[in-house]
C-alpha cells in the first residue's frame, strides 16, 4: 500500500522541517488505518512469520575511503587526521559521531567566511 501525502512546498532537502514530514506521514498512515487494518495480523502470527524471515547479517561496511566536502575555509586533507574514521575500517555509528561532533566544535563548518581587504 503506498501512502503518498501531500508534502506541499517541502522537497527532499529540508532536513530541518523533520517534524513537518512525520506528522504529514502519519496523518497520511491514519487516513488509511481502515486499509491498514486489514493487512495485521496479531503478535503470535507476527513472531511466527518473522521466525521464519529472519533479518541477514550483512556486517558493517567496509570504508573505501573518508572525504570530507562542505568547507570553503579549511583544507580538508587538514581535517582528516582528526578523525577516528580511517579507510579500511568497518563503519561505527557511534565513530562517525564523534567524529562529527569533533569537525563541528572546530567552527570549519559554522564560521562565516571574513571580508577581504581592499
Amino acid at each position: 500500500m503506498l501512502i503518498a501525502p501531500s508534502l506541499g512546498t517541502l522537497t527532499s532537502s529540508d532536513f530541518n522541517e523533520v517534524g513537518r514530514f512525520i506528522a504529514l506521514g502519519m496523518a497520511g498512515a491514519w487516513g488509511r488505518s481502515d486499509k491498514l487494518a486489514l493487512l495485521g495480523v496479531d503478535a503470535a502470527a507476527y513472531a511466527a512469520w518473522r521466525s521464519r524471515h529472519p533479518t541477514p547479517d550483512v556486517g558493517k561496511p567496509l570504508l573505501s575511503f573518508v572525504r570530507i566536502e562542505g568547507t570553503a575555509i579549511t583544507n580538508p586533507e587538514r581535517l582528516l587526521p582528526m578523525l577516528e574514521t580511517r579507510p579500511g575500517q568497518r563503519f561505527d555509528i557511534a565513530q562517525a559521531g564523534r567524529d562529527t561532533r569533533r569537525l563541528a566544535s572546530g567552527g570549519d563548518y559554522t564560521r562565516s567566511r571574513l571580508p577581504t581587504a581592499a
